[in-house]
């Protein structure tokens, strides 16, 4: 009978509901010069699984990537995303896509892959991937097929940026108890500051109801924390200056001021930063309102791992979902 039912699962005969819900699920956050992967178990407990630096290629690759088409977004001046190099890695291997800024991807995943293997002790078959910023569906559809290629399934859509995963999942803002016509639960906008030594990523969002969307998106790879004071002073005030700018009109509201500011990333405790947003939060005239600072929920959650983990909640998430479904 035991056998029967192995085959029966092997070869997919069985009904999915009889199989149990996954124990655990896996989350990968892909920035600009690293990759992180983490683990959440359905019992309330998580891992950070592994920091893995990119090699060059993997990087210029990343700083390369393109965007997802918003009008809202604050585009950055840099050089156009797609290049001859990056077309390329769009093409069948027949055709001369195969090269090595895809296999850089790939390198990259199957080592968040193996490690987290190498601490569940067993294979990962499926995983929820994320970036800091929105990408396009051609990255995406690249994402995807070097996952299938390593043998990794991820969701046909691709996931929210980090930032606003960790906000919903890590640090649960919002949604209240969604009336309407209850002063208590109003809508709200705020900031996800994901800083690393490359880039800085910033999402303004605007929450109703447990609706999440993104106002504006700043993205911006010159101004890691390894430039000079100055150059980053200025840098930083000119770009969360336009981005925060109050009031925020959205769906027929105006907000007058924020209601949370996440820290992520690996230069996230950096103090120029923080003071950078300090100054401009206050001129921009919020009626007074304090805004919280968030960097740890009901646990210390590491900033550096807070988009995987995030990550790692959606997968176990869609997984209840899939589940519930057959």
């Amino acid at each position: 009978m035991i056998l029967q039912i192995w085959y029966l699962l092997a070869t997919g005969l069985l009904p999915v509901a009889f199989a149990a819900k996954p124990d655990y699920g896996v989350g990968f956050e892909l920035t600009l010069d690293y990759g992180v992967a983490s683990i959440q178990f359905r019992n309330g407990s998580h891992v950070e699984i592994a920091k893995i630096e990119g090699n060059p290629t993997y990087k210029q690759r990343m700083r390369t990537a393109d965007f997802q088409e918003d009008h809202a977004y604050i585009a950055p001046d840099t050089p156009a995303s797609v290049s001859w190099q990056s077309f390329r890695d769009y093409l069948p291997p027949w055709l001369g896509g195969h090269n090595h800024t895809h296999d850089s991807l790939s390198r990259m995943l199957k080592s968040l892959k193996i490690a987290s293997e190498s601490y569940l002790d067993a294979s990962v078959s499926t995983a929820e991937i994320t970036l800091p910023f929105p990408i396009s569906k051609t990255f995406f559809d690249t994402l995807r097929s070097i996952a299938k290629s390593i043998s990794i399934s991820i969701p046909e859509t691709p996931a929210s940026p980090a930032g606003k995963l960790a906000a919903i999942h890590v640090y649960d803002i919002g949604p209240g108890n969604c009336d309407y016509f209850d002063p208590q639960d109003p809508a709200q906008v705020f900031l996800t500051v994901e800083y690393t030594r490359s880039a800085l990523t910033v999402l303004l969002i605007y929450e109703e109801c447990g609706v999440y969307e993104n106002v504006r998106v700043l993205h911006e790879i010159d101004v890691g924390s390894q430039e000079s004071t100055h150059d980053r002073r200025a840098k930083l005030t000119t770009a969360l200056g336009d981005l925060t700018k109050m009031p925020v009109e959205f769906n027929s509201e105006v907000l007058k001021s924020l209601s949370n500011v996440v820290f992520m990333g690996e230069s996230s405790q950096d103090q120029l930063l923080r003071d950078v947003l300090k100054d401009v939060l206050s001129k921009q005239e919020q009626s007074g309102n304090e805004t919280t600072v968030v960097d740890k929920h009901e646990e210390p959650v590491n900033p550096v791992f807070a988009g995987s983990l995030a990550a790692a909640r959606l997968n176990i998430f869609r997984s209840n979902v899939a589940h519930d479904e057959v």
